[in-house]
């Protein structure tokens, strides 16, 4: 079996990375697809005490603003797992599909190092080349770690 990892999240998610992971998958034989889908925690919690650093903003302000932005969050995740699930349902391609709650690195690692991929797919970083410079780049880390470690081919995808 030629087992493929396919990487998602709120803040790096990429339609061309199922594609291309799907593309891949046509090309070996005996393909399984598994798609992890990292809700990240971290972001919410910035995005919460961001919206409670508004002065001018009352407690119950910052809770409507809090609730409705994670219901579109949750909204939207739906929708992205629900054209997941469709578009991989469409290629006829055995897969599975997991979520997890973390810091994204974290996550991806924590699957790597559980199951021996033969390819993965990572959405490229969102941050600039600067900030990935200065303060580095979880996508990079998990790549470089899983190119090491794992000995995996990892595709970076826009």
């Amino acid at each position: 079996m030629y087992t493929i990892l396919a990487v998602f999240s709120m803040t790096r998610y990429s339609p061309e990375l199922l594609q291309n992971a799907v593309a891949k998958a046509r090309q070996v034989d005996d393909p399984e697809i598994t798609v992890l889908y990292v809700t990240e925690k971290k972001d919410m919690e910035k995005l919460k005490a961001r919206t409670g650093d508004q002065g001018f903003l009352g407690r119950s302000s910052v809770d409507r603003v809090m609730h409705t932005v994670l219901q579109e969050h949750e909204k939207l995740r739906g929708e992205r797992l629900a054209e997941i699930r469709r578009r991989l349902g469409e290629a006829g391609i055995p897969h599975r599909i997991y979520e997890r709650q973390g810091q994204y690195s974290d996550c991806v690692i924590k699957e790597v190092e559980g199951m021996p991929y033969d390819s993965v797919f990572l959405p490229r970083p969102s941050r600039s080349f600067l900030e990935r410079l200065f303060l580095g780049s979880e996508v990079q880390r998990v790549a470089e770690y899983t190119r090491r470690e794992k000995n995996s081919e990892v595709n970076i995808v826009e």
